[in-house]
């Protein structure tokens, strides 16, 4: 359960979800092509070749972020209730992710987006490097 928790608090799923669009794009642009090297002299072919790669790379990133919607937000919004969401200021949580993983902290505000801002020092607040999602932080149990 807990590598579960540290994958999601390191973004994994959506970097799996659009790697695997990527992936499945190219895949479709080597069987549905056969641009050989002969045909590259032809400038239409190379042309009509660049322009079905945009499509379908972009076609295939728009399918990953409307399943990113449907898929990964209810399982980023179940890890943070996993972790002890919800989550209010003064509470203290442990940060799960990014340079400070594994720093206790309190949360001294809300931010934009259910997102929230952790006591991490003042480097920290100067460059808004103390933000997190509810998912990146675990209810610190004392």
């Amino acid at each position: 359960m807990r590598i579960v928790r540290q994958l999601v608090a390191d973004d994994w799923p959506a970097r799996l979800l659009f790697s695997a669009a990527l992936g499945a794009a190219i895949w479709f642009l080597v069987s549905a092509t056969s641009l050989h090297p002969q045909n590259l002299r032809e400038w239409r072919l190379v042309i009509g070749f660049v322009s079905l790669s945009c499509a379908v790379v972009l076609t295939a990133l728009l399918i990953a972020l409307v399943l990113s919607w449907v898929v990964l937000s209810p399982l980023y919004r179940h890890q943070a209730r996993l972790n002890g969401a919800p989550f209010k200021v003064g509470d203290s949580v442990r940060v799960l992710s990014g340079p400070s993983k594994g720093c206790n902290a309190r949360i001294y505000s809300m931010w934009q987006g259910d997102t929230l801002r952790v006591d991490l020092g003042e480097n920290a607040k100067e460059y808004f490097a103390d933000i997190f999602a509810a998912y990146q932080l675990e209810r610190d149990p004392r």
